[in-house]
């Protein structure tokens, strides 16, 4: 699958709104066809385009995946 590589800060998770109804835009999916997809309760990719509820992690990735990025996690700092 060749997508776009794109990293993403703490910062730009602010925008997910945008990204997430651009993205939509782009590729012509509605709320309710993401929710299928997902395997969703309907209205979840709603409440999030309109920030009533925030994504899980794991939701952005695989929405991510969905939409042809490509997606590698890295870990920044060392736990002790």
């Amino acid at each position: 699958m060749g997508g776009s590589m794109v990293i993403v800060t703490g910062d730009e998770l602010d925008d997910l709104q945008a990204w997430l109804k651009a993205e939509m835009r782009r590729t012509g999916l509605t709320c309710r066809k993401l929710d299928e997809a997902l395997g969703l309760g309907s209205g979840t990719v709603s409440s999030w385009r309109r920030g009533r509820t925030r994504m899980p992690a794991a939701q952005m990735l695989r929405l991510m995946r969905m939409f042809g990025y490509e997606v590698e996690l890295r870990r920044r700092y060392e736990v002790a």
